[in-house]
């Protein structure tokens, strides 16, 4: 819609077309660019039940991807989910956002109820499939987190780069370090993730120099680096299943010279 420019795009359409931008060129500044785009809708438009999912959506990738761009996030991400759900209460993407935002505030049996509730609205979401494996995976049932995962990788279309991050971090943390490093080269944009999941696996394969230069990348993209201070419960960090990987990159930072 953006390049045919045949008329000028419909309101109501601004802020879907920016969020899929952000989504097939993940970076920092169309990430920039959707916020904006959402939030000026939502400001004329309060009760826009498709652009607060996808704020909420955003709450989410700022989040994960420590953009750490949007004001009040707590606050915005419990309103937008709840509100999308109220106006769309039979939507599958509500029902998920408002089980990422469960996960997040620390509600595992609502968070896992919704992400039921979104798979039978509609199976055929893949990235309510993907939401699915990670929260089992997260919430501790490893198990049936990747067994989702799997089956979702099993179906041939072209995954998009974060969807290798769960199957790299359990091979990492079941300390298997080639097969680790070979899903970390599939993540390419998708914020710190890349050089993080590569740098951690150059370190434990002994490939001192490639996981400095890795390690060097992330520092000069990413000033605020998660370490052993970290003490807010909510940090993605802050979970079991990434225990492995945050004792190694604090590992790293302690031993390997600036």
């Amino acid at each position: 819609m953006q390049s045919l420019k045949l008329s000028p795009l419909p309101a109501h359409h601004h802020v879907l077309v920016s969020y899929l931008e952000f989504l097939r060129n993940v970076s920092c500044e169309n990430f920039g660019k959707a916020l904006k785009t959402c939030q000026q809708r939502l400001e004329r438009f309060p009760a826009d039940a498709m652009a607060l999912t996808i704020l909420a959506r955003l709450c989410g990738y700022d989040y994960v991807l420590q953009y750490n761009l949007v004001a009040d996030r707590e606050t915005v991400w419990l309103h937008a989910s709840r509100m999308a759900m109220k106006l769309d209460p039979g939507g599958a993407e509500p029902h998920s956002v408002f089980a990422h935002n469960c996960f997040w505030r620390g509600d595992a049996e609502l968070c896992r109820s919704e992400l039921e509730i979104a798979r039978k609205i509609n199976p055929f979401d893949t990235s309510i499939e993907y939401l699915y494996g990670l929260g089992l995976y997260l919430l501790g049932d490893q198990q049936a987190g990747m067994q989702a995962i799997n089956t979702l990788m099993a179906i041939p279309f072209a995954h998009p780069d974060w969807y290798h991050i769960l199957p790299f971090l359990h091979a990492f943390d079941q300390g298997n370090y080639q097969e680790a490093l070979a899903l970390a080269e599939r993540i390419q944009q998708f914020g710190l993730w890349g050089e993080l999941a590569r740098c951690v696996s150059y370190f434990k394969l002994g490939q001192i120099g490639r996981s400095i230069e890795e390690l060097q990348n992330l520092s000069r993209h990413n000033t605020n680096l998660p370490d052993s201070g970290i003490t807010d419960k909510r940090s993605i960090f802050s979970y079991k299943a990434f225990k492995k990987l945050l004792d190694t990159l604090i590992e790293m930072q302690q031993t390997l010279p600036n």
